[in-house]
């Protein structure tokens, strides 16, 4: 279970430090699980898709909830965590992992197209990876 552990915390919860880019084999590799129909493009369907299988993998009680023992946490995905909490009861619903992850993919979406092409991918991986500042909060 650790690694798909690993593998939410990334997705899920914004900028994972990480010592080593990400080569471009793993890039391409993130985009095909995303890209459902292979056309070069992941939709906010897709993008909704993955996001909930990513929540059903995570909420390992089944109960419809994310808590923190389900989250490998470290500062930023518990910030993150705490800020997607809208109703602070120390979990997350799939509603609010839903909005978390649809405001991600607003982020990832540069060109306002909505979908995610290749570039937009990888630059938003490269982000995930390296980690980025919100300068407004």
């Amino acid at each position: 279970m650790k690694p798909l552990r690993s593998f939410f915390a990334l997705f899920c919860i914004t900028a994972a430090t990480c010592t080593a880019l990400p080569d471009s084999g793993e890039i391409r590799t993130g985009f095909a699980l995303l890209d459902l129909d292979k056309d070069q493009r992941i939709t906010a369907e897709e993008w909704a898709q993955h996001s909930f299988a990513l929540f059903k993998v995570a909420d390992l009680n089944d109960d419809q909830q994310l808590a923190a023992p389900e989250i490998e946490f470290d500062s930023d995905t518990e910030n993150t965590f705490v800020r997607a909490d809208a109703n602070h009861d120390g979990k997350l619903s799939v509603d609010e992992f839903m909005q978390l992850r649809r405001a991600l993919f607003k982020i990832a979406d540069i060109n306002g197209g909505d979908f995610i092409n290749n570039v937009e991918y990888t630059i938003f991986r490269l982000l995930q990876v390296t980690g980025w500042k919100d300068q407004n909060h």
